[in-house]
């Protein structure tokens, strides 16, 4: 994994490392293109998401240190990206698997993989302190379309959609406690 606390998260080389931080098979073999590897990968065992996965749902990745926003798979050919539901594991069946190809460069660089947008603890300390100015105590309603607290969202997945917020937002925040980390809860 990435060793930061961003999520669960799997991680493919170009050099392949022996610690197989990747949690996926490589189903058929590899093509070579020059400075380029094409992986074809499978994850399977996973809880059945074929729901969320037919509505266009798609895994996130980014290569470091080449490309380090983190980006949804695309819908193109050049990924084909796949998901199949096998039946329960406990009565004989496959599992649910999703499948998809990958171009890695030969340059040293890691790719890695995560099911969702990373979004670690550095990330929510901002959203939350964001909250706080917008909507904390005392603050009336605020007018959605010229301050949006919640932009940081975004901003932290790399993605390009806003959030918007309601109108009469009540927010309140209060420290329940610390993790082992001394992280505030």
């Amino acid at each position: 994994s990435s060793g930061s606390h961003r999520g669960n998260s799997a991680a493919a080389s170009s050099e392949m490392p022996e610690n197989q931080a990747l949690q996926a098979s490589i189903s058929q073999p590899s093509l070579s293109y020059g400075d380029t590897l094409i992986l074809h990968l499978s994850v399977c065992d996973l809880n059945n998401q074929s729901r969320l996965y037919r509505q266009g749902y798609r895994p996130w990745y980014r290569t470091l240190p080449n490309d380090p926003q983190w980006r949804r798979m695309s819908d193109s050919s050049d990924v084909d990206f796949g998901y199949n539901w096998g039946g329960e594991p406990s009565e004989g069946g496959t599992g649910f698997a999703i499948r998809w190809k990958q171009r890695l460069r030969r340059d040293g660089s890691t790719t890695y993989f995560a099911f969702c947008a990373p979004f670690g603890y550095q990330d929510w300390r901002v959203l939350c302190e964001a909250m706080e100015r917008g909507f904390g105590e005392g603050r009336q309603e605020t007018n959605a379309s010229s301050w949006n607290p919640l932009r940081c969202v975004s901003d932290a997945i790399q993605d390009g959609w806003n959030l918007r917020t309601g109108t009469g937002v009540y927010f309140h925040r209060q420290e329940l406690g610390r993790s082992l980390e001394g992280r505030i809860v």
